[in-house]
């Protein structure tokens, strides 16, 4: 076994390598797990319990996480839009960016949220930029590379 030497202490190799491996692993997966149980219990019950349906239920759940996560947010307007791959839901919304690092200023970013469902499967993405930039055929050529 393969031992170093650090301030005076010798450790072996696997105690090493799991030192290297930080204590918060442990409280991101704990609190990943709950939050993503809880998030999609939420979803079953306004989907299946309540009878919402799911394009309903995917505009409740994600203006609830634009809400959450996106400081000083304003809702927009949720629609249906159809893409190259089909139909999506189209959640639009605004909300300011991070503090710069150096000079605490933020700017005011407009959000687009697809959710498209095709075929089993679900697909979420989001685009973000400044409000009153021209992302309109960027964002869409993006939005249509999605197959």
């Amino acid at each position: 076994m393969t031992t170093n030497t650090h301030a005076g202490r010798s450790y072996s190799l696997p105690r090493q390598m799991a030192n290297k491996v930080p204590e918060v692993t442990l409280y991101f997966w704990v609190i990943k797990v709950l939050c993503t149980t809880v998030g999609e219990t939420a979803a079953d019950l306004l989907n299946a319990d309540l009878g919402l349906g799911l394009v309903t239920t995917s505009y409740v759940m994600a203006g609830l996480l634009a809400r959450k996560t996106v400081p000083s947010f304003s809702p927009g307007k949720a629609s249906t839009v159809t893409r190259h791959d089909g139909r999506a839901v189209l959640l639009t919304y605004q909300g300011d960016s991070a503090p710069d690092e150096v000079t605490g200023k933020t700017v005011r970013d407009a959000f687009e949220r697809y959710s498209f469902h095709h075929q089993g499967r679900e697909v979420d993405l989001t685009l973000s930029g400044p409000v009153g930039a021209d992302n309109v055929d960027p964002w869409r050529i993006v939005s249509d590379s999605l197959r």
